[in-house]
């Protein structure tokens, strides 16, 4: 089961993302999120017994960050291991799409569309771009104000952040593009995603690329620091060692019961 923010409740309950209702008792979860769910929202919600019942009927248990490891915990009384996302998972080092090099020197934003609308962050990007000499390109997602909006499959995704001078985003995803193409990068979290996305940046060793606010004064900071993507790099193979590790146990012990 999994992955992302699958036991996460706001937009609603699937029993099935909690084992419940299966075809099979042999399932584990790779991966799952909480978001910002939280034991005073389960029980808000009277979610808390059909959402820690299932939990403890899997085989095992990972997460992805901090916050649901915790929560797991709570239900289970185990230590829950952190695994990385399946974009980190598999190494798309030498996957290439194919796609021709941009014309143009660009900053790539990637938000979604409900985000990265106020006013005063779309003027600080466009300064940045501007006084950079770059154009501003939205791929994935569309955002009226960038200077081309990118549609696109996901190996071309990869390829467009790989062609950026650097990416502004305040996605999850963002960021695991962003360190799989080896770009500078300006992360800013928002209050929906601060969970699993602060827990990211520590585990990645990308701290610094955090954003206070979307401005630029902050876009010129995190995007003029240069990374060192041997340390980074490093954390992420550590964690996709461990991660595999996990993987390979759990679908053993399905087979074995």
């Amino acid at each position: 089961i999994g992955s992302d923010e699958v036991f996460s409740i706001p937009v609603g309950v699937n029993i099935m993302m909690y084992g419940h209702g299966l075809s099979t008792d042999k399932a584990f979860s790779y991966a799952p999120s909480f978001g910002q769910t939280d034991i005073e929202l389960l029980k808000k919600r009277n979610c808390e017994n059909l959402v820690s019942s299932g939990i403890k009927n899997l085989l095992a248990n990972s997460a992805r960050d901090e916050h649901t490891a915790n929560l797991i915990k709570t239900f289970t009384g185990k230590d829950i291991p952190i695994v990385c996302d399946p974009a980190i998972l598999f190494n798309f080092a030498n996957t290439k799409s194919g796609i021709k090099k941009y014309s143009v020197k660009y900053l790539l934003v990637y938000s979604y569309d409900r985000w990265m609308v106020e006013r005063s962050e779309i003027a600080a990007i466009k300064m940045y771009a501007k006084k950079k000499g770059l154009k501003i390109l939205s791929v994935g997602t569309y955002h009226k104000w960038c200077d081309k909006n990118i549609v696109c499959n996901c190996i071309e995704w990869i390829d467009y952040f790989r062609y950026a001078e650097g990416v502004v985003t305040d996605t999850f995803h963002g960021l695991i593009l962003s360190i799989i193409a080896q770009k500078k990068v300006g992360v800013y979290i928002r209050e929906e995603n601060k969970n699993k996305l602060t827990d990211l940046l520590c585990k990645a060793k990308l701290s610094e690329q955090r954003m206070n606010e979307i401005s630029t004064d902050e876009l010129e900071r995190v995007l003029e620091h240069e990374i060192d993507y041997d340390i980074v790099n490093k954390e992420i193979s550590e964690l996709r060692e461990e991660s595999l590790k996990f993987l390979e146990a759990s679908l053993d012990l399905c087979f074995k019961n």
